[in-house]
């Protein structure tokens, strides 16, 4: 039986194959043991040029509400001229990379800035960012990306909120995520176990299990003393959310199986469902503060004011909002869709159609039960890529 590579160009024994391979991929056990980390990606897992230019597009748009924030006010004319003076200064002071490729582009680009001005959509930023990360790689584009952070943080807003309106303000030309107007619903809290953040680690129980002790006493508590856990189990009322980290070794071909397959989920539509919710989430850090900024007050009365110095101060919540608006905004090819050529061998073919059958089952599922809930998109196959990619 023979096997070709991606592009169809040549035919070889799967074994023969097989070699090929593991010559491209070298993995160590060093870095992480003993986890197999590869040394270097092969030439054809480097990121693509679609990839790259969305990139490009969200870095602006983070760039434009975060120059706004921190420097001035959002009418059209004056933003296109803030841009400007910043793209200039970032220059003069060196946080853009003195390569010849990079300052040809921005020579390319400056004339146009001075003489006619930049665009309403600012599409002269996608080919700026665009340059900065093709032509110097990831490294140089980091390094670069920190020195035009440091410059742009000048006059971000700082310290403890006197009201939630403050974190708004953090949202000027990207739209402020729905959740900002419900997070604080009881109903909403109990939604986010099921539909937020991580909502792949509930399942329900009969009972909590020797590894959650809770009691009745404990139980009642919260919910009054006419329940209890036993009828709560029955009547399929009960839920726990386990973070016990389970481990073990490839023995069996059965366990190859399930373990090539949590890998696979594990990548792809695990990945999706705690990744995208990062921007229309957590993005806003009232309803997912990630950490408490002060001590918690035991004793006496809690005030308002003693709820808001508890939340992020507002330059980490700027951060917060930049990087998880980032994360959460690469979507990037799709689970089970491959180029024709891509898989030479048919029985690969008979299971792949298989495969994206099922998908389509699913994404109709998925459809069809948010006619009657409220929506919840992160885990319909068409909205997962096929692995990790920002």
């Amino acid at each position: 039986m023979t096997t070709s590579s991606p592009d169809n160009s040549r035919s070889l024994p799967i074994t023969q194959n097989l070699e090929l391979v593991r010559q491209e991929y070298q993995y160590n056990y060093t870095h992480i043991p003993p986890i197999p980390m590869v040394n270097q990606l092969p030439n054809q897992e480097n990121f693509t040029t679609r990839w790259t230019f969305l990139l490009a597009q969200q870095l602006r748009e983070i760039f434009i509400n975060t120059l706004i924030t921190n420097r001035g006010d959002r009418s059209s004319k004056s933003v296109r001229d803030q841009v400007k003076r910043f793209i200039l200064e970032a220059l003069f002071k060196g946080a853009i990379p003195a390569k010849v490729s990079v300052i040809a582009r921005l020579f390319q680009i400056i004339p146009q800035f001075l003489i006619q001005g930049i665009s309403k959509d600012f599409h002269e930023l996608d080919d700026l960012f665009f340059s900065l990360f093709k032509t110097n790689g990831l490294l140089i584009f980091r390094d670069s990306l920190n020195r035009i952070t440091a410059l742009l943080d000048k006059g971000h807003p700082t310290g403890h909120v006197n009201s939630l309106k403050d974190y708004q303000k953090l949202f000027t030309t990207i739209e402020l995520p729905a959740i900002a107007k419900t997070f604080d619903q009881d109903q909403v809290f109990a939604y986010m176990q099921v539909a937020g953040y991580n909502p792949l680690v509930i399942k329900r129980v009969k009972s909590p299990g020797a590894n959650f002790p809770v009691e009745d006493t404990h139980y009642q508590a919260v919910m009054g003393s006419d329940d209890s856990l036993a009828a709560a189990g029955q009547e399929g009322r009960l839920y726990l959310a386990d973070y016990q980290i389970l481990d073990g070794g490839i023995q069996t071909l059965d366990y190859l199986v399930d373990a090539a397959t949590l890998i696979i989920f594990t990548a792809s539509a695990q990945h999706a469902a705690v990744n995208f919710p990062q921007k229309d989430l957590m993005s806003y850090a009232p309803a997912f503060p990630l950490a408490g900024y002060v001590s918690a007050s035991i004793n006496g009365e809690v005030s308002e004011q003693d709820y808001l110095n508890l939340l992020p101060p507002l330059e980490q919540a700027q951060q917060q909002f930049n990087l998880l608006t980032l994360l959460g905004s690469i979507y990037y090819n799709q689970l089970g869709e491959y180029p024709k050529s891509h898989f030479a061998n048919p029985k690969v073919q008979i299971l792949l159609q298989k495969f994206q059958s099922r998908l389509q089952q699913i994404e109709i599922t998925i459809n069809q039960r948010n006619l009657h809930r409220p929506t919840y998109e992160y885990l319909l196959p068409s909205k997962i890529p096929q692995s990790i990619n920002i």
